[in-house]
Order: structure tokens, then sequence, then C-alpha cells
């Protein structure tokens, strides 16, 4: 919270004093949710990258997103957990979500890393928790928050995902982290296979509000 600029400083007092207008700021708003929930993250002043980046993934305008910045920018830790997250308990109220990494093993590490902040987070606990889950799903590659109603399921680039649903939703949302590698990009077929797997198998794999 050390890098949080000062003239913000006293709404963050605010919020760190009253639970009830801290949680209904931090639901509406990705950025407070990012820093208040996540600032353990923050190790430096946000960039203008950052602040682009967020106004970018609260935009319900926006079907489709691609990030690309340096490693260590931290876009995997804002967009495929903060942001994920956020879209489950927060304004979005996201109940199906599909996370997709280049491997499955990937993915399981990602989802992990989703598990790992549910279950340690205590701030975010005690303010949007208790997280009950489905404990037979933590074996396999979904996470179900039923107080939420909804589920976080890992996937790897290439595989089926037509049939996915959850109840009655498909996927609303869809996060890429790093689906191709220096391999699959070396031929012109390894990049229209990802490419044809991306448009014909994910993308249609939502409906006609799905962000990806």
């Amino acid at each position: 919270m050390d890098n949080i600029p000062h003239d913000q400083k006293e709404f963050l007092d605010r919020l760190m004093k009253d639970r009830q207008v801290r949680t209904a700021v931090c639901k509406e708003d990705l950025y407070w949710y990012f820093l208040f929930y996540f600032g353990n993250y923050v190790k430096y002043a946000l960039a203008n990258f950052h602040h682009v980046l967020l106004n970018t993934l609260k935009d319900r305008s926006k079907h489709l997103t691609t990030v690309v910045a340096f490693r260590g920018s931290g876009k995997s830790t804002i967009v495929s957990l903060v942001f994920l997250l956020w879209s489950v308990m927060g304004r979005e109220k996201k109940k199906y979500i599909l996370l997709v990494c280049k491997t499955q093993e990937q993915a399981r590490q990602m989802l992990r890393n989703v598990r790992t902040e549910l279950e340690t987070n205590r701030l975010l606990r005690g303010d949007l928790g208790p997280f009950r889950e489905e404990e037979d799903e933590w074996r396999n590659m979904s996470l179900v928050l039923s107080n939420y109603g909804a589920r976080i399921t890992a996937v790897s680039a290439g595989q089926s995902i037509r049939g996915l649903i959850h109840g009655q939703y498909r996927p609303e949302l869809i996060i890429c982290d790093d689906i191709e590698d220096l391999e699959s990009v070396k031929t012109r077929e390894g990049r229209d296979k990802t490419s044809e797997w991306f448009r014909s198998e994910l993308v249609s794999g939502g409906d006609l509000e799905t962000r990806v």
C-alpha cells in the first residue's frame, strides 16, 4: 500500500476503516479491488500501462482484448488472477469462466494460484467470503464457488471445449494466458493451427456476450 498515490490516501483510509464502504467500492471498481485486496503484489508505483489495462478490462463494451507486455509487467497477475476473481465477486457476477494456458500443467498451476488466494487472502475472505467449494471439484480442472454459483475451469490450448456448460451458462469470460510458445510459432503450420483452434473452437464455445 506504500505505492498508493498520495491524493488517494484519504480515500484509502476510509476504505480501511469501513468494511461496508470498502466492499461496495471494490465490487464496483476493479482498480480499488486490485489495490486493496492484492496490494501485496504492487512493488512499484503503477505505470500508465496498468491504468489503461485496468480501464480496458472493466469496459464491458470490449469483447476481445489483447494484452502484450514485457515479462514481469504484472499482466498475468492483473488479468488471470485479479480480474478473474473480480469478475466473479464484483459487479460482473460471472458464473462461468475459462482460463486457458498452453499446457495442461500450466493451466493447473494457474488454477492453483487462484485457489491459494481464496484460501490465504485473509482480507478477501473476510470481506467477500467465505468461499465455499465443492470438494470433489478441487481434484480436477475446475473450481466451483458454490456461494457465488460460479465455476472456473482451466483448459489447455488445443483442447476441445465444445459443450462446456455450467448450469444454464456457457463460458461468459475466456482468459488466455500465453497459449503460444516459441516452438508453436516457429512454423506457419503451427501458427495456423493455434489460430484455427482459437477461432473455431474457443471463441465459439461462448455466446454473443462472452468476453475474451
